[in-house]
């Protein structure tokens, strides 16, 4: 790179990697593989097609602890604008007037000729099923040193029996962020991976739900929703706002990809000690919430970004989406639904409730389909899951007008409370969608959103008090 260098110093520079590409339509990977005895670094850049470069640093956990230095030197030792994330409630951006000699946090430096975002250094312990807890304390600040005409960023990852570290950034040409564009600004700070979502070379992972195993109280594991890609996805199309939001999206679309099994879903990995002890199911087991917000994802970035390889993958979740719902097929007051369970596990298990925002989700990803290729088979589908809508409606309503968080295959209520507004929302779009399609809103749809609204206008959320934050 021209504008930018990337070193690894310590013992990898004795060490000749094993270097393996994977090639996409908008982005190559490169993995570069260190080796040593029991040591093992991991050093993955992403050329994206747009010029940006994503890197990732992995120092993996072995028996021989050591340190390796990954250095970013970035020709432009005069960035003009500085932000650095700072966690909280909310969470915000600190605009920094120069560059400090060390970085504890995400940083973004914006030049005339460069833009970057340098990571901070994480340091986890692995615990399995795509599990990791992080721990802070341990993870060694990144030094900046100022140069004459450079910015020089070293990042030491350490790692022993227990430990690995991670540390990742983008090195891109102006804008990466368009600070100026207020939309951005809170896009960005939405988006960024630090407080409570990280990003990894494999994908997005988030906080664990404290009823899974194996989880700690800062542990964190690989969702395949892909929330992080939704949003991101939405100014793909706007590269004025800045590139950080196509290189986002287009990594996690890649890394999607990569994670899909043979069966065509997105497996959550680790094990809900809830649905273990309901249903049986156990680890690697298929939420189709998950999956349905994943899937509309790389719907909507290959409208965005037409790619082969999101296709196939979009191609093989339609394919086994399409037979899940047929599994559940049902005759009631003479037309087929289908009540699709929630979540389906491995052998052994029992089949599971249905929640309201689990089946609009699901049925808002096949109308989003076929709106786009037209294809009958998914509006057949859609017809199905919105035919159990018809069929249940008066049955999610509880005496306060809220819904009922779910209910059985035998329709009966299941003993807990809806969200606050997620079901709600997933409604809304359903409405809009179902407008697009045949012109005019559904009334079974209409009903079950002024309930909710009538409960939600009659409990309104609690304010939430945040801290102050004070900066320099």
């Amino acid at each position: 790179m021209s504008d930018y260098k990337l070193n690894v110093q310590g013992w990898v520079e004795d060490v000749k990697p094993s270097v393996t590409k994977k090639q996409y339509e908008h982005a190559t990977y490169t993995y570069y593989n260190y080796r040593s005895g029991k040591r093992s670094f991991r050093l993955i850049t992403v050329e994206i097609d747009n010029g940006d470069v994503m890197y990732f640093a992995e120092n993996h956990v072995t028996s021989e602890a050591n340190r390796v230095s990954l250095r970013i030197t970035a020709k432009d030792g005069n960035p003009q604008e500085i932000y650095s994330f700072l966690p909280g409630k909310p969470s915000a951006w600190q605009k920094l007037t120069e560059m400090p000699d060390s970085l504890n946090a995400p940083t973004y430096a914006e030049g005339e000729k460069l833009s970057y975002r340098i990571g901070k250094t994480e340091v986890y312990r692995p615990l399995g099923h795509t599990v990791f807890e992080e721990m802070p304390y341990y993870s060694p600040n990144v030094t900046v040193r100022k140069k004459s005409k450079d910015m020089e960023y070293e990042a030491v990852l350490p790692a022993d029996s227990t430990s690995m570290s991670t540390n990742w950034g983008i090195l891109s040409g102006p804008p990466l962020i368009n600070w100026s564009e207020q939309k951005a600004y809170k896009k960005a700070l939405d988006i960024e991976f630090d407080q409570d979502k990280k990003l990894r070379g494999d994908g997005a992972y988030t906080m664990i739900p404290k009823n899974y195993e194996p989880a700690t109280e800062t542990a964190f594991y690989r969702n395949p929703s892909n929330g992080e890609g939704l949003r991101a996805n939405e100014f793909v199309s706007q590269p004025s706002m800045g590139k950080l939001f196509t290189d986002i999206s287009t990594h996690l679309a890649y890394t999607a990809v990569a994670a899909q099994n043979e069966e065509g879903y997105w497996p959550t990995y680790p094990r809900s000690k809830w649905l273990n002890k309901e249903y049986r199911i156990g680890y690697a087991y298929m939420d189709n919430r998950r999956n349905a917000d994943n899937a509309t994802f790389l719907l909507r970035y290959l409208q965005q970004k037409p790619d082969s390889a999101v296709r196939q993958a979009l191609n093989k979740w339609d394919s086994y989406l399409l037979r899940y719902i047929d599994r559940y097929n049902q005759q009631v007051d003479g037309r087929t639904i289908s009540f699709i369970p929630d979540y389906v596990g491995h052998e052994g298990s029992r089949r599971t409730h249905t929640s309201l925002n689990h089946l609009a989700a699901n049925m808002n990803y096949l109308l989003e389909a076929y709106l786009y290729d037209r294809d009958p088979a998914k509006k057949k589908a859609a017809e199905k899951l919105y035919a159990a809508l018809e069929v249940t409606n008066q049955k999610w309503i509880r005496p306060d007008s809220n819904f009922y968080y779910a209910l059985t295959p035998s329709f009966s209520p299941y003993p807990a409370e809806d969200y606050y507004k997620l079901t709600r929302d997933d409604l809304l779009h359903s409405q809009t969608l179902l407008v697009l399609l045949h012109g005019q809103r559904s009334k079974t749809l209409q009903y079950l959103i002024e309930q909710k609204e009538k409960w939600i206008n009659a409990h309104p959320a609690p304010e939430v008090k945040f801290p102050e934050i004070k900066t320099p």
